[in-house]
């Protein structure tokens, strides 16, 4: 099957692995505050705890490769490449504001937002305890074998 594995897995761990870096600062990296709703919420490059996928990334590896499938038009045209996908996990666990930051193929790119809209909520980071919103970048590489 030409499915998403050892490259998706690698790229995770190396965006993982950067993130987990930056929590070891004391100061965390606001990002400009977004409007949703009535409210003003703030988001975070960084916390102390950043969010996390439930049951951690081996749960994560599992719900995407059982979920993905590599798109037909990219694999007829012979398409592969890295999708970077930002978005928000929300203080109470939820994914919002997903967007391409890197694109490979349109098509590439609809299946990284599908999947990450199929995400259950994710356990959120905190500041000093405080559930935050934080911003989590998602590495996802589409490789023909």
């Amino acid at each position: 099957m030409m499915k998403v594995f050892l490259t998706f897995m690698f790229f995770c761990l190396v965006g993982m692995a950067n993130a987990q870096q930056d929590t070891s600062s004391s100061s965390q990296k606001e990002v400009p505050a977004q409007r949703l709703s009535d409210s003003l919420i703030q988001v975070f490059d960084t916390a102390d705890i950043m969010p996390q996928f439930p049951g951690g990334q081996d749960s994560m590896f599992k719900f995407i490769f059982s979920r993905v499938e590599y798109p037909m038009k990219a694999k007829e045209d012979g398409i592969s490449g890295r999708v970077l996908a930002e978005f928000v996990v929300s203080e109470t666990g939820q994914l919002e504001n997903i967007r391409i930051v890197k694109s490979v193929s349109p098509e590439c790119d609809a299946e990284v937002i599908r999947i990450i809209k199929l995400m259950p909520n994710w356990i959120p980071g905190k500041i000093e305890d405080k559930p935050v919103s934080v911003k989590v970048s998602f590495p996802f590489r589409f490789s023909l074998d």
